[in-house]
């Protein structure tokens, strides 16, 4: 277990941060906890999918004051039900979804031991209830919907028995013991967790989700946006001095060279208005870093994902699908739309390339014919004068050609030391399974011939990169942090993200001193740490 960042300060923390989105809750006042059922946001925006290996659903279990995290269990399907065993110190746990696929769980509040009572098949768990220290009632979801009736049987009714329950083992209950066919029971109500429900909403507290990115300002304030949220400012003190409110929220910062301002991609989503799905995208603002006025917008006509070059040049590349001829729009230092060209489609699972401190507009090019195609690394070079822009081909993101591998984007950070001009960037190898142990990687490429200088492989997917030009910082989405040597790509330290002893997931990262970092996380948190 890698040792936790040091952290400085939290901003943006509240009671119950950890679970999101609260759906469920029970107390319990013999042991006086908490739990709470909840869901984060959804890691993906039309122009990047952070979720590769990440599941949104959680359960917490608290102090009955919310003081405390003493519990988080990450769940795959979305939290149903919660019940307290009466008298030993264990929580049941029903999950589920509509596609009827489940779980129910158990979780050991002494030792955090998790266990699937149930093998084989999943089953949606809606409902649970104990009838004794050692009897559950389990309401498992009927597979067909159209076996419900209005004011009928809305459950399948099953009961397991054991000892003792503190015993029990994955699988114990076989998934042919379940029953199957039209629902007998009704799902027990539950007022106790409507009332804590109630409860949590008349705390001092909201929800925060999805810092997207995370920037600091020489004076030692903070911008960041998230989830509902355009663009909001920090000081160094820890008060929000202002926020300004974007319907889906902010999710990509770009600060022009003098730090002044900062375009903000608040890039639409796909949404049902009645009448079929539309794309309804946002125009891009530049906002003043002083109280968050807008002082330009450039409304390019369709959703986009963004790159900036450190000399102002910014380039808005339409990221939606199954578009013929998609364009990107180039803005000048000036601030207006100087050009635009055909760099083909853009895929969120595949495209993503964001580059840091790049003096060069830098993209990943597919074959819009073929999906599996290899990705390119490109260059372009904006209009100058009376030339229009051009497109070169730099060098395939797969550098070996023996294993001719369809390989899949990152985060990225342009370098331009000792060893030459470099691009940094983090990816995944082909994952039609999952992302598999080595799956991830991150990799230093010469500059113009993308030859490798050094390789770094990892396991879960790498949501953020910053560098302060000796070291690579790379957040991943299971919670570590691990700095490498810029120019040998060691390793120099690998940490985990770790609040009051419970992993936090970062979403984005940058670099804020010597030692520094800002990582923002997807629960809305903004920490201050030191690797």
């Amino acid at each position: 277990m890698h040792q936790p960042l040091t952290i400085h300060r939290i901003f943006g923390g509240r009671p119950y941060a950890e679970i999101g989105f609260p759906t469920t809750a029970v107390r319990d006042e013999r042991l006086g906890l908490l739990a709470i059922g909840g869901a984060l946001g959804t890691m993906q925006w039309p122009g990047w999918d952070a979720a590769r290996g990440w599941t949104r659903s959680r359960v917490g279990v608290y102090t009955a004051d919310g003081a405390r995290c003493h519990h988080l269990l990450r769940s795959h399907w979305p939290v149903s039900v919660l019940r307290f065993h009466p008298s030993l110190p264990l929580l049941a746990i029903g999950t589920g979804g509509w596609s009827q696929e489940g779980e129910l769980l158990l979780l050991n509040l002494d030792s955090g031991k998790v266990v699937s009572v149930v093998e084989g098949r999943y089953r949606h768990i809606c409902g649970l209830r104990w009838l004794d220290d050692r009897t559950l009632e389990v309401f498992l979801a009927p597979d067909d919907e159209e076996d419900l009736d209005d004011d009928g049987p809305d459950a399948l009714r099953y009961v397991i028995e054991c000892e003792d329950w503190t015993a029990a083992t994955d699988g114990m209950v076989a998934a042919e013991e379940l029953p199957w066919g039209p629902p007998d029971a009704r799902i027990p109500d539950a007022p106790d967790g409507r009332r804590e429900l109630a409860h949590l909403a008349w705390t001092p507290w909201a929800p925060r989700q999805l810092v997207w990115a995370v920037e600091p300002l020489g004076d030692g304030r903070i911008l960041a946006t998230l989830d509902g949220i355009q663009l909001e400012c920090w000081s160094p003190d820890g008060i929000r001095e202002w926020a300004v409110a974007g319907q889906d929220g902010g999710r990509e910062i770009l600060l022009t060279p003098d730090r002044r301002s900062a375009w903000v991609n608040t890039s639409g989503r796909t949404r049902w208005d009645g009448d079929g799905w539309h794309e309804r995208p946002y125009p891009i603002d530049r906002l003043s870093v002083d109280g968050g006025a807008v002082l330009d917008t450039v409304d390019p006509g369709f959703a986009v994902a963004c790159v900036a070059r450190h000399d102002g040049w910014l380039a808005l590349r339409d990221c939606r699908h199954h578009v013929e001829r998609p364009v990107t729009v180039l803005v000048s230092p000036g601030h207006r739309e100087a050009a635009r060209l055909e760099l083909g489609g853009y895929d969120l699972f595949n495209h993503h390339l964001p580059v840091r401190h790049s003096p060069e507009l830098l993209f990943l090019q597919g074959d819009p014919h073929r999906h599996s195609a290899e990705n390119w690394v490109v260059r372009v070079d904006p209009p100058d004068g009376a030339a229009p822009p051009q497109v070169h081909r730099l060098f395939p993101l797969e550098w070996d050609s023996a294993r001719n591998a369809h390989l899949v984007g990152g985060p990225a950070v342009h370098l331009d030391d000792a060893h030459g001009p470099a691009l940094v960037h983090a990816g995944t190898f082909p994952y039609p399974h999952g992302l598999r142990p080595g799956d991830a990687f991150v990799t230093r490429r010469q500059l113009p011939d993308g030859a490798p200088a050094w390789v770094f492989l990892a396991d879960a997917q790498a949501t953020a990169m910053d560098t302060d030009g000796e070291t690579v910082y790379v957040a991943y989405n299971s919670g570590e942090v691990v700095a490498l040597h810029a120019g040998e790509g060691t390793v120099r330290q690998r940490r985990l993200l770790s609040i009051d002893g419970i992993v936090a997931d970062p979403l984005s990262l940058t670099v804020a001193g010597p030692g520094r970092l800002l990582i923002g996380t997807v629960d809305g948190r903004i920490v201050d740490c030191g690797i």
